[in-house]
Order: structure tokens, then C-alpha cells, then sequence
């Protein structure tokens, strides 16, 4: 038996209960319970049950999970596989490496990375010819390997004809329906010396990435995936920050889709169940888990803070600080307790704890005891997406189409302005110098005056290829050119991902330096580490660039 309802209302144990009757549905071989409600993706195995939520196909959802619908195969076993499909894309090929500048292999083989993806047809195989691109002499012909649902990639049989020469990649996609695209790309291998953004290596960890930020710690980088179908995906990663070279996996419970966090020598995470883990960041060994009884409706998707040895996770009745070196929770369970987890991370300002709650409210707790100081639900602010950001006893942030200046002691509103923008993203304003550089859910990026909030440049983006700002859709027939990513600064660029796939150099005048396609929605922040900065992707690649 599958049940099929609006929501999931029956507890842990499956027990459907009347005044006077009760059925045991495990009784009647329950093998999945499917909801929908709360505009989010959740899937988690209870008492050998899957409980499947997922959003709707055709806009993001109230947490920003992306737009899909779920594929699911049955056997005479049960349930067999989970699969989701991401809505709105039709022949989507791009060809991520070759770049210029890019050496050989050893064995004089080529690294080839394409990514692709169509909603509507399952793909059955890619395969790549290379050609010189002046005489059309054929080089080599190779079928790629898939990793996980958007990435093929395999080592082409290369010899270069000429060190200044262009090539043309042919790409195939072989459908299982008999379908097929063909998609000529020209590369070179030339040094691209008048590229802003240089593209060193790239690597594919299977699994999708969310809003996991790469996590650079001495010589490693930690990344996490997650799963939204069966559960086979979802893992913490060490990879050498040199060559993405994965140096081990740790299997997690659930998916885990915010940043991880580290300090002595201890990495720490929290997955959609609130399974909290602290790991040996040399070893990848469990140095202790805080879990909760049962997995709790909605699913959690904020990110944790970190400060002074303390781990803040978790809203409302699961939110907690821990002790990262004991794993004792030093106080837990909190107001208020209503309101979906927002997708942007809880921060640390002095004394003071923040979080929102969509649909509820931004609040403000004492750090040391949980004690809630203040909370503002007015003027959208109720709608939360993104967080916060500080600038001494101030904290700007946005609410469903406002920006807002906010007294971090008392919670007055200080300054606000209305935008016709929407700002249901997940992540924060960007303070740079006088300006203030907020991500939108459909216009890109635009910078406002820090000190009037009036507007002062706009930097569009192209089309999201998969829509995770809540309530964004093409049915509404404009361009949504969604941005969850941070802008960061680095060396007095303006530097972000969205959700077309590209990566983005500006200066800080908005105008474009330079740009790459990752073919692959961008959600989590950038990392920079020196010259360098690192770029984990949806499809599940991380990259390391050169600036």
C-alpha cells in the first residue's frame, strides 16, 4: 500500500486514529507515504516507511527547494527507487571542460565534463568527437561516463595539432526514447590570457549540492551532498584543496544542504533530520551525533553558527547550543515555535543569536541562555528567505520585497525601503564599502546606497535553469533571474554564482569582468582562499578558479 495525502499527518508509528477505531497501516504493508503542504523536498525512511514530500513542479518552494516532481519505481518489494526530476529544461548541454590553458594528462589523455540534463526524456548516453577546427581532421571519439544526473565526463585519446589551434567538440545526447541532440562547442587549449577567471580543476562528488559552501581547512576542502530520492547520495566529503582529489566519504543519515562549520580540529554538520555530527576533520571518524527521537515536519534547511566552541543548530523546540568538544547541548528548545526552517544561516553578533522563521519572524536570542530578546514579523519581514548582515550595533536584512536597517539590541527599525524587487533568496546582503549588494529572486544583483537604500546599479543574470526562490516560475512569463548565491570581494571584484549556471566577475560599479558556465545551477557560496576561490555547483562538482 502507498498513501497519497495533502499532508502527513499519521505519527511514527503509522496508526491512523478515529474516537473509537484505529488502523495500523504497517498492518497493510505501507510501503511510502506521499504529501505535499509544505512546498518543500523531505524524503526520510521511518519504521522501514518512506515519507516523501516534494514541491511543486512548476515554482520554488517556501525553503527554495527546486521546482521538481518525483519519479518513483515500484517492484513486487516495495519501493524500488526515488528519483526527482527538475522541471523547465528541454536539450540543456554544456560543455564545462576543455578550458583554455588546460594540459594533458600523463597518458596524453584530455579530462572532457559536460553537463546536461532534460526534464522530459531520460538520457541514455553522451558521447564526444573532437575535430581540428581548421581542416575538420577527426582527433578522437569517446562515450562519457555519467556521475549522478547532470554530469558525464570521461578522459579523451589526444594529440594537439597545433598549440595555438581551436577544436570543435561534437556532443551527442542519446535519449532512451531513440531521440537525439547534437551540440557543436569550439574550444582551445591556448592560454586565455585575457580571462578575469582561470579554471584549475574540477571534480564530481556524486551527489547534488544545495547550499553547501567548500569549506577550505589547511591542505582539505570539505563539501557535503544531498539526495532528494531514495537517499543513496547524501554524504561529507574531504577532497586535497590542490587537485579536488577525494581523500574520504562519510556517509550521513539525511541529506545535509547548508555549510559546514570547523574548528580545533573538529567539522561540524547538521542534516535535514537535525542529525547533528561532529567528525575528525583528518580522519573523517564520528567523535559524536546528536539525534533527535524521530524526524520532525518541516524539514530543516538553515545553517548552523559557530562561536567560541559552541555549535548554535536547529529552530524553535529542536534549536540547541551544543558544546562542539562534548556534544552537550547547553540549552535547547526555544520560542517561537511555529514558522517553516528559512534556508539562510542562523549568525552570531556579540551577545546575540539570530534566526528566522518563514512565515513567522526574524528573532533575536541571548547566546548563553536561548532566551528569545526580540522578534520583528512587520512589513514582509515575516517572509524570510535570506539572513542577516552586521555592521557594528546594526544589522541589515530583507524581508518578501523590502530592505531593512535594524538596532540589534533592541530590534527597532531604524530604516526601511520598499522595493518592487523580490528578495526571497538564500543568503544576505553584501556590505561593500557605501553600498549595500543584495541578490534577487528575478533582476540579479542590485547595489544600493548603504546610507538611503535608494538603488544605484543593476547587474542582471539570465534565466534560472532550475527555480528555487519561493513562489518564482516561468508561468509568469518574465525572466526570473534568480541569484542565491553571496556576492563576495575579492581583490576589489564583486564575485558570485547563480541559478543560470554562470559564474560572474564584476567590478564594483557592476559592470561585467569576466564570466564562466558551470552548465549547472549555482546556490551555495562562493569560497575564496588566497588567488583562489572554489565553486561547488547542483549538479555536484566543485571547482577551484584562479583569479
Amino acid at each position: 500500500m502507498i498513501f497519497i495525502n495533502h499532508d502527513y499527518f499519521v505519527g511514527p508509528d503509522f496508526v491512523l486514529k478515529g474516537e473509537k477505531e484505529q488502523i495500523d497501516l504497517k498492518q497493510y504493508n505501507l510501503k511510502a507515504w506521499f504529501y505535499g503542504h509544505w512546498h518543500n523536498n523531505f524524503v526520510f525512511k521511518q519504521n522501514g516507511v518512506y515519507v516523501v514530500c516534494s514541491n511543486a513542479p512548476n515554482k520554488g518552494g517556501i525553503d527554495n527547494s527546486a521546482a521538481q516532481f518525483v519519479v518513483v519505481d515500484i517492484d513486487k518489494q516495495g519501493i524500488k527507487n526515488i528519483k526527482p526530476i527538475y522541471t523547465n529544461l528541454r536539450d540543456h548541454v554544456q560543455l564545462v571542460r576543455p578550458v583554455g590553458n588546460q594540459s594533458l594528462n600523463a597518458d596524453q589523455t584530455l579530462p572532457i565534463l559536460v553537463n546536461a540534463y532534460d526534464s522530459e526524456r531520460q538520457i541514455q548516453g553522451v558521447d564526444l568527437t573532437v575535430y581540428a577546427h581548421e581542416t575538420g581532421n577527426r582527433i578522437s571519439s569517446i562515450s562519457l561516463k555519467a556521475s549522478k544526473d547532470w554530469t558525464w565526463q570521461a578522459n579523451v585519446p589526444f594529440q594537439k595539432q597545433n598549440h595555438k589551434g581551436q577544436y570543435d567538440a561534437l556532443i551527442t545526447i542519446r535519449y532512451e526514447n531513440g531521440e537525439q541532440t547534437l551540440k557543436k562547442e569550439t574550444f582551445s587549449l591556448a592560454p586565455a590570457e585575457h580571462d578575469k577567471i582561470k579554471l584549475q580543476w574540477s571534480t564530481s562528488v556524486n551527489g547534488n549540492i544545495w547550499k553547501t559552501s567548500p569549506l577550505v581547512v589547511g591542505d582539505k576542502l570539505f563539501i557535503a551532498t544531498m539526495d532528494d530520492g531514495i537517499g543513496t547520495n547524501h554524504a561529507i566529503k574531504a577532497l586535497d584543496r590542490r587537485s579536488g582529489k577525494v581523500l574520504w566519504s562519510l556517509p550521513t543519515i539525511n541529506s545535509i544542504k547548508h555549510k559546514l562549520r570547523f574548528s580545533d580540529g573538529i567539522l561540524l554538520a547538521t542534516d535535514v533530520e537535525t542529525n547533528v555530527y561532529a567528525i575528525d576533520a583528518n580522519t573523517g571518524k564520528i567523535l559524536w551525533t546528536k539525534k533527535p527521537s524521530a524526524p520532525n515536519l518541516p524539514t530543516f534547511v538553515s545553517g548552523a553558527a559557530l562561536d567560541n566552541g559552541i555549535y548554535y543548530t536547529g529552530l524553535g523546540k529542536r534549536m540547541s547550543a551544543i558544546d562542539i568538544h562534548t556534544g552537550k547541548p547547553l540549552w535547547e528548545g526555544v520560542e517561537p515555535s511555529g514558522g517553516e526552517a528559512t534556508p539562510a544561516e542562523l549568525s552570531v553578533v556579540g551577545q546575540v543569536l539570530l534566526a528566522g522563521y518563514n512565515w513567522n519572524a526574524l528573532c533575536a536570542y541571548d547566546i548563553h541562555t536561548g532566551k528569545l530578546l526580540w522578534k520583528r514579523q512587520e512589513d514582509g519581514l515575516r517572509f524570510r528567505s535570506g539572513g542577516v548582515t552586521a555592521q557594528k550595533d546594526y544589522i541589515y536584512t530583507t524581508g518578501l520585497n523590502g530592505i531593512f536597517k535594524i538596532d540589534l539590541k533592541t530590534g527597532e527599525i531604524l530604516k526601511k525601503s520598499i522595493k518592487t524587487d523580490d528578495f526571497k533568496v538564500m543568503t544576505a546582503p553584501k556590505i561593500s564599502e557605501n553600498l549595500l549588494v543584495m541578490p534577487t529572486s528575478t533582476n540579479g544583483i542590485k547595489a544600493y546606497d548603504l546610507q538611503t537604500l535608494e538603488e544605484k546599479w543593476h547587474f542582471p543574470t539570465g534565466e534560472a535553469l532550475v527555480y528555487s526562490s519561493a513562489y518564482s516560475s516561468p508561468d509568469n512569463h518574465k525572466l526570473v533571474g534568480t541569484v542565491e548565491s553571496a556576492v563576495i570581494e575579492v581583490k576589489d571584484k564583486l564575485v558570485f554564482g547563480a541559478s543560470d549556471g554562470y559564474v560572474y566577475v564584476l567590478n564594483k560599479a557592476g559592470k561585467l569582468l569576466s564570466k564562466f558556465n558551470l552548465g549547472s545551477p549555482i546556490f551555495s557560496d562562493i569560497t575564496v582562499d588566497g588567488d583562489l576561490i572554489y565553486v561547488a555547483d547542483f549538479a555536484g562538482n566543485v571547482s577551484c578558479f584562479k583569479l
